[in-house]
């Protein structure tokens, strides 16, 4: 889980991966986030995204685009949004995983 502030900066700093990774793209017809929610809906037909109401492009894009906006101004990202960033973020970079560290663990114990 984590605390909010923590929630806070790990959704931040995915945002920022996020970003980069739409701009560097070469998966998306346009760089920008209505280009990768395009994208995304078209490629993930089985989405909860694809099950809203009217247009499901321009309303991935909208939720985007006001965390990007809250980022600066909000400071209170619940943890299931970061899991939606980081399931919108894996689409884009297949590459990309998480560990996460079990209550008795530390990253130091990776590197020994």
């Amino acid at each position: 889980m984590g605390t909010k502030q923590s929630i806070y900066n790990k959704f931040r700093n995915l945002f920022k991966k996020f970003e980069e990774e739409i701009k560097k793209s070469k998966k998306l017809e346009k760089n920008t986030i209505y280009g990768f929610a395009k994208y995304y809906i078209h490629n993930n037909s089985d989405s909860d995204e694809c099950n809203t109401e009217g247009n499901p492009v321009g309303n991935l894009r909208r939720k985007i685009q006001r965390w990007e906006d809250g980022i600066n101004t909000n400071r209170n990202f619940q943890n299931h949004t970061f899991e939606e960033l980081k399931k919108y973020y894996k689409s884009l970079n297949k590459e990309y995983f998480s560990q996460e560290l079990l209550d008795d663990e530390h990253p130091k114990y990776w590197f020994d």
